[in-house]
């Protein structure tokens, strides 16, 4: 797969980020709803969101003294999109031949 979705794939590789994403998908929250119904901190929750901000899956936006999160559906098109290219259109791997010395044969 491409290395432009290596971001992503980190971001989605942990339950309470994928959690965090579930929970914005009906509209925005601040990060104190999101770590009382995940029963969470609110220091562990923006942690998360940080990871996910930075792989665009979310948007934060100041309302006051507080940020609200909101999911940006768009990312999460993008990496399904490149899933199913990959899965449509599979492309050999640039893998070197191994040495035979590595593999234990003489």
């Amino acid at each position: 797969m491409h290395s432009e979705f290596l971001p992503q794939f980190k971001a989605l590789s942990h339950t309470t980020r994928l959690a965090l994403l579930e929970l914005l998908r009906p509209g925005p929250l601040c990060v104190g709803a999101l770590a009382n119904t995940l029963g969470l901190t609110e220091a562990a929750t923006s942690q998360h969101l940080r990871i996910l901000r930075e792989a665009g899956f979310v948007k934060g936006e100041k309302q006051g003294y507080w940020t609200h999160y909101a999911l940006q559906a768009h990312t999460l098109e993008q990496v399904a999109n490149g899933l199913l290219e990959m899965a449509r259109q599979p492309q050999p791997l640039d893998i070197a031949p191994q040495e035979s010395a590595s593999l234990g044969t003489p």
